[in-house]
């Protein structure tokens, strides 16, 4: 039994869980859903489950949380509780954080000594929260009619090996949800081959366990595919991660500004780099002299060091101070804001696996803004949803002469007053909460209504 302080719920009335959805059918379908991120944590890594309870409800699912309490994060945006519904039933488990704990002991230790942690902490580091959420899990299954379990993967692997223990435990059908491919080496580095070989094993059990996997592009499912072909043909959906419209239809209206505004909304780490765009910049004032008075340039987020320090270089060495601000992290709903503020939102992908195959949260915040996206990416799974869209410019991340020729063209765009791109309006709806909610609860549907026919074929709506 669950102590009754490890339990967190935003209201006391069970009863509340068997509400009348939107669509005026009751719910009788309960999910339960295993993810580490979740308010108030912060970053892309909660918005996939965050975008589900707020309108599984409206397709007769009720969802209930098992999620982490005194979690490790990087991020914390608080704000982001406020779209938590009334009625969700949230269990926070505990965990013991062992990277945190390492970092804290070995802080004066020698070098060799920090590298370590990923040898001694494996699958991941949030290993430590396994059996407290397995714990919560069986409780959960015991005292809640579930039909079915959800498991979602962001950079804990961990929540899946949970999912793994409450199926085998339970018998309930499971989905495994894989916003990135985690064995891969353009996602996760390990610290030799054994440990990659050992963490295919694991990738592989889940994928033969589950009984049905979502991705987030077609890009992955298809490497999937050849990568398992006996496991995962016929079995895998894509849903991407989406955008939830409501904090950008209740957003007061700007207010008057006479700077040219471009907008970057998230970090700078791996090979993601900001440098070719700042160096464009740089080159697109000196083709328009215009641009030095009225350019203003905001990343909202942070740098991993490395860029951080190369980045104050570069502002310094190209006389960019005063036209572009560091304004590090701010809450979603400030960032919200400031993109609808802004005259051109910034893309900066990188032409590896990663930004070919992937697509960065930020995206389908820009098409919710409809703002102009200047989209610097290679061709792959980002720039066809841009192309596809009709939302922007797309140049290649590298091309700094290119780059700084489609800033003057923006640029010359808003001075004539018409820099509104035709956005597919009807293309971009697709990539909403409430439309990839809809096909996941009728995955959901499907796999327990039968669970002797074949799911979909994969195939994305």
């Amino acid at each position: 039994m669950i102590p009754r302080n490890q339990i967190y719920m935003r209201t006391s009335e069970l009863s509340s869980l068997t509400a009348m959805p939107a669509n005026g059918g009751r719910i009788d379908k309960k999910l339960l859903l295993v993810d580490y991120y979740f308010p108030p944590m912060g970053g892309s890594g909660v918005r996939r489950t965050l975008g589900w309870i707020k309108y599984l409800r409206e397709y007769g699912w009720s969802p209930l949380m098992v999620t982490v309490r005194g979690g490790d994060a990087s991020i914390h945006d608080p704000s982001l509780g406020d779209r938590i519904p009334a009625d969700i039933l949230v269990h926070r488990a505990p965990s013991f954080e062992p990277v945190r704990f390492a970092k804290r002991a070995l802080r004066n230790s020698p070098l060799p000594l920090r590298r370590l942690i990923p040898w001694i902490f494996f699958p991941d580091r949030r290993i430590g929260w396994l059996l407290p959420a397995i714990a919560a899990g069986i409780h959960i299954l015991r005292s809640q009619p579930i039909d079915l379990i959800c498991s979602t993967y962001s950079d804990t692997i961990t929540a899946h090996l949970i999912a793994y223990v409450l199926k085998m435990v339970s018998g309930k059908p499971w989905v495994a949800d894989f916003q990135d491919p985690w064995s891969e080496p353009y996602v996760s580095s390990f610290p030799t081959s054994l440990h990659r070989n050992i963490a295919q094993v694991i990738e592989q059990a889940i994928l033969k366990k589950a009984d049905h996997v979502i991705v987030t592009t077609s890009a992955v499912r298809d490497a999937y595919a050849q990568k398992y072909p006996s496991l995962v043909r016929g079995n895998v959906s894509v849903i991407p991660i989406g955008f939830d419209s409501d904090p950008f239809q209740t957003t007061p209206p700007a207010s008057h500004r006479s700077s040219f505004r471009i907008t970057h909304f998230g970090v700078f780490w791996g090979s993601r780099s900001p440098a070719p765009f700042l160096k464009g910049l740089a080159q697109a004032i000196k083709i328009d002299n215009r641009l030095a008075g009225s350019i203003e340039v905001k990343f909202l987020g942070s740098f991993d060091p490395r860029y951080l320090a190369m980045t104050e270089e570069i502002l310094r060495d190209f006389g960019l101070r005063g036209k572009v601000f560091l304004e590090g992290f701010v809450p979603y709903t400030d960032g919200v804001r400031i993109l609808l503020d802004s005259d051109v939102l910034l893309l900066v992908a990188d032409e590896t696996e990663f930004g070919k195959r992937l697509v960065p949260c930020k995206l389908f915040d820009y098409l919710a803004a409809g703002r102009p996206i200047l989209a610097l990416a290679p061709e792959g799974e980002a720039a066809r949803i841009v192309r596809g869209a009709n939302a922007g410019m797309i140049v290649n991340p590298t091309d700094v002469s290119r780059i700084a020729d489609a800033i003057v063209h923006l640029y010359g765009q808003w001075q004539g007053g018409h820099l509104r791109p035709a956005t597919d309006k009807k293309y971009v709806q697709r990539f909403s909460c409430q439309e990839t909610t809809k096909q996941f609860a009728s995955l959901l549907d499907r796999l327990i209504s039968s669970r002797e026919v074949p799911l979909s074929q994969g195939e994305e709506r």
